[in-house]
């Protein structure tokens, strides 16, 4: 499979000024992203907001129907029906794919967490694979998941604010070598 360009999405935009506009309505900001989704059902970052939405309101079940529709959605959008056959490129550079890598960085990072290291392994090494110097952090994700670190002990020791810190670099160094 070749080098997957996503469409440009007129959604992109209206999304971008419904992020940028004030938020003290939640009710109404949800309603909002769920137009916006009605509009254009291809555009992820609405399904993106409202799965983080979700699992801050501890809406567990909300969380993982958004999670999981943006990722079926992805999952068409670049051809991969089985979920084993991605595009050879799928670049952060361009913009318009940024909705679709965050939507599978999100199902990677919830695979990690249920500890389905085999699924998050696969769409990690998928997107450090496309996307290998864009210093996005897969990579580092990549190695905790071959390592089967549990997820939340994982961020907490290696990370400030899902951020390597100095701990999370020099393990990423050591164990990255020492995996070569």
């Amino acid at each position: 499979m070749s080098e997957f360009i996503d469409e440009k999405r007129e959604a992109a935009s209206e999304y971008e000024a419904i992020m940028a506009s004030q938020h003290d309505d939640m009710k109404a900001f949800k309603e909002s992203l769920n137009k916006l989704i009605s509009v254009d059902s291809n555009y992820l970052d609405g399904y993106n907001t409202l799965y983080s939405i979700a699992l801050s309101e501890e809406d567990f079940l909300g969380a993982e129907i958004m999670l999981n529709r943006a990722f079926d959605k992805a999952l068409q959008l670049v051809g991969n029906s089985d979920g084993e056959t991605w595009p050879k490129e799928l670049s952060w550079q361009n913009k318009s794919n940024q909705h679709i890598i965050r939507t599978f960085l999100n199902k990677s990072i919830d695979f990690w967490m249920e500890d389905k290291w085999d699924e998050a392994k696969n769409i990690l090494t998928f997107l450090n694979n496309t996307n290998p110097k864009e210093g996005l952090g897969f990579d580092f994700y990549l190695l905790a998941v071959s390592h089967k670190r549990v997820y939340s002990d994982f961020l907490d020791e290696y990370t400030d604010n899902g951020i390597p810190n100095k701990e999370g670099l020099a393990w990423f160094e050591r164990n990255s070598k020492a995996s070569k």
